[in-house]
């Protein structure tokens, strides 16, 4: 029995050391998710596996956070080529690595995030990665700051008009900000 208990040990060290040898740096488990070690790839990619050495992040990342955003449900994460994303705590990319930026979910609207695209305009996400406001504007308010339930938004030619919660333009942006802050627009009647 003790053979047994001892040959099962060493396959399942030998089993772990051969699955964990294709990383040039293993960190110590719990410090970014209960029983998950965040790893350098031999190439420098970064990515998190389990207990076992099964990969359940794959090391593909140049960088990634710790679960802070979300309330800890979900982590930054930054592709190679510098864009940002995020996964959830099952490992799974929730928020596809393509803005230059991701803000912090609530700051303007509730359960949506503002994201900054490439091409330097703007969009709000809600927390499945969803795209609720597409990134083309120059600007996005915060909701309620001016208009009850409407976030004010400048497009890319400079004009002005307002959003709602779920990304319908309530006021188209042709306006200029007189004419918003002195309320001489058209809402849209849906």
């Amino acid at each position: 029995m003790k053979k047994l208990l001892n040959l099962i040990l060493l396959l399942l060290t030998t089993i772990t050391v051969y699955s964990q040898a294709d990383y040039r740096k293993i960190h110590e488990y719990g410090e970014y998710q209960k029983n998950w070690a965040k790893v350098k790839s031999i190439t420098g990619e970064y990515g998190m596996i389990d207990r076992s050495g099964k990969e359940v992040v794959p090391a593909v990342y140049k960088k990634i956070e710790k679960f802070t955003r979300d309330n800890g449900n979900l982590a930054l994460v930054k592709s190679i080529t510098g864009e940002f994303g995020m996964i959830d705590k099952s490992g799974k990319e929730v928020i596809p690595a393509k803005y230059s930026k991701i803000g912090t979910f609530n700051e303007l609207g509730e359960g949506l995030a503002l994201v900054k695209s490439i091409v330097r305009t703007y969009g709000m996400i809600d927390k499945n990665g969803n795209e609720i406001i597409p990134a083309k504007y120059l600007k996005i308010g915060k909701f309620n700051e001016i208009e009850e339930g409407l976030a004010l938004v400048k497009s890319i030619v400079g004009t002005y008009g307002y959003v709602d919660k779920n990304g319908n333009e309530i006021v188209e942006p042709n306006y200029s900000l007189e004419q918003i802050e002195s309320k001489q627009y058209k809402i849209i009647e849906n």
